[in-house]
């Protein structure tokens, strides 16, 4: 008898196990595809003529929504020269697709001549 308890005891355990790691694929997943779109969508903001300022993206059929805030950067070469066509990028990814609410954030120096 007690080998029967012992025996349904790690069988619960187990099936336990497979559903936390069932949960935790679907979890890295998730994460992977908000990342990936992210780098898309960064990727697809360094080929544009930036200029100083904020714009939204608003939210598309996919549930993404962008913030993109462009800023001067200001920086000095070694001869104390001004560097020019440095820019300060901040982006935010709101994603609001399959019932739930992610955020992600990315903060990049850009230079475009």
């Amino acid at each position: 008898m007690l080998a029967v308890g012992l025996f349904a005891l790690a069988g619960i355990a187990s099936t336990r196990a497979i559903a936390e790691i069932g949960t935790i694929v679907v979890m890295v997943q998730r994460e992977d595809f908000l990342r990936e779109r992210m780098r898309s969508y960064l990727d697809e903001l360094k080929t544009i003529r930036l200029t100083p300022g904020s714009f939204t993206i608003n939210e598309d059929d996919q549930g993404f929504a962008f913030q993109v805030d462009v800023s001067v950067f200001e920086a000095v070469n070694e001869e104390g020269e001004n560097l020019q066509g440095l820019f300060e990028v901040e982006v935010e990814m709101t994603y609001t697709g399959q019932g739930r609410n992610d955020t992600q954030e990315a903060k990049f120096i850009l230079y475009q001549p």
